[in-house]
């Protein structure tokens, strides 16, 4: 019934080896510099990307379902594609907010403390738990329960010559971490994870060189109205 535990595990370690070994290589391959598939968009995107573009295609076909849904009450797509993906993306985002090397070290115990025996999320959530230095709940609580569709948004932008005031929206009232950016054009300034925002909530940072406050700048969330 937890299939997604294994999964998303298995898809995740997947994307870590291709950003360390081919962080360059695009989704059509050495086919994506071919004359004639070059110039479309979805040709130079990294390969890594295809992972949130194949969830966030069953959000918008509307067959979204939480990842914790049991697998034999899935949809067909989900099952093989949607929530493997979303989940691992899901990881992918934990590891960034953590900061360090405790999703890793507790996806190599749970492994090797369970590969002879059935298990299950709480397993899971118990090592993890053991193992981070941050509140992780709202992966396991929010996270993995819902279809919500993800969405920030950023408004009442001011400026100081020392600091930034800005609104940040949550549209999905949920109380998973965002990470809030000030750019200098397309330069990070300043990167802050934002944690449980679950209504509106005004946020002031040091301006230093910044001119551009940006949320989910990376696209570490699968947005689905990314901005």
């Amino acid at each position: 019934k937890e299939a997604w535990i294994k999964q998303s595990i298995m898809v995740y370690l997947m994307m870590e080896y291709q950003q360390l070994y081919y962080p360059d290589l695009k989704i059509g391959g050495e086919l994506s510099e071919f004359w004639g598939l070059r110039n479309f968009n979805v040709a130079q995107l990294k390969f890594n990307d295809a992972y949130p573009l194949l969830y966030l295609n069953s959000a918008r076909l509307n067959l979204d379902e939480a990842i914790n849904t049991p697998a034999d009450q899935l949809v067909k797509y989900n099952q093989q594609l949607g929530i493997p993906h979303k989940a691992a993306v899901g990881l992918n985002l934990l590891n960034d907010y953590l900061g360090d090397d405790s999703l890793e070290k507790s996806i190599r115990e749970f492994y090797s403390e369970n590969k002879y025996t059935r298990t299950n999320a709480a397993v899971f959530r118990k090592t993890l738990d053991k193992n981070a230095l941050k509140d992780i709940n709202w992966f396991f609580e929010d996270y993995i329960t819902t279809h919500k569709r993800l969405d920030w948004k950023i408004n009442q932008v001011k400026k100081t010559a020392d600091s930034v005031f800005f609104r940040v929206r949550n549209k999905s009232k949920l109380k998973i971490p965002v990470p809030v950016y000030l750019l200098d054009k397309d330069r990070i300034i300043t990167k802050q994870w934002i944690e449980g925002i679950k209504e509106d909530s005004v946020i002031s940072l040091p301006r230093k060189r910044a001119n551009r406050v940006a949320v989910n700048y990376e696209e570490l969330i699968a947005e689905f109205n990314p901005r």
